[in-house]
């Protein structure tokens, strides 16, 4: 707290403060500010000496880069750990039809990673809030049952039974849908 700083200034208790806060203007606005204060003393007598810098544009390009790291590594968490399932299988299985199927997924993830991360690396599109969405007609239940199957392939231990779903068109962008499911 600034407050606490400037007494342990005056206090003596240190030789200077640095430190970004938030300050509200008379207006009621608030903005950021990086403030630094020192003491010095000219003929005996004690001078506090401050300087207030505006950081609000920096505050806030290092808030929208913690969040875009968030997402970016959100966003690539779900296709990688498929994919790195999908080679996991492909190096224990003996099926050249199974290891066939496998590799196809595989590289089915490896085009949503290109994507994924072509979207992501464009941080002029994430600060105007227009990453592309890839809209198209999808048959919910086949699309299910797709993503089911791929799951499917890593457990034996456990089943994903779909108890009900009609066949249903829905307008959707399929690789931020399958990361949902």
């Amino acid at each position: 707290d600034w407050k606490i700083l400037q007494q342990k200034l005056w206090n003596h208790s240190m030789p200077s403060f640095s430190l970004e806060t938030c300050l509200q203007k008379k207006d009621g606005s608030v903005f950021w500010c990086h403030a630094t204060s020192i003491l010095f003393e000219i003929k005996g007598q004690t001078f506090g000496f401050s300087i207030l810098e505006d950081c609000t544009e920096k505050h806030n390009l290092r808030q929208q880069t913690e969040e875009f790291v968030n997402l970016a590594s959100h966003e690539l968490k779900t296709p990688l750990t498929s994919l790195k399932a999908f080679v996991q299988l492909l190096e224990r299985n003996n099926s050249p039809e199974t290891a066939l199927k496998l590799a196809g997924r595989a590289s089915g993830y490896v085009k949503k990673l290109e994507v994924l991360i072509g979207d992501l690396l464009d941080v002029s599109k994430i600060k105007a809030d227009k990453i592309n969405y890839h809209f198209q007609e999808v048959n919910f239940k086949r699309f299910l049952e797709e993503s089911i199957e791929s799951v499917q392939l890593f457990t034996v231990t456990h089943q994903i039974v779909i108890e009900h779903c009609d066949d249903a068109l829905c307008f959707a962008d399929v690789l931020r849908l399958e990361q949902v499911i």
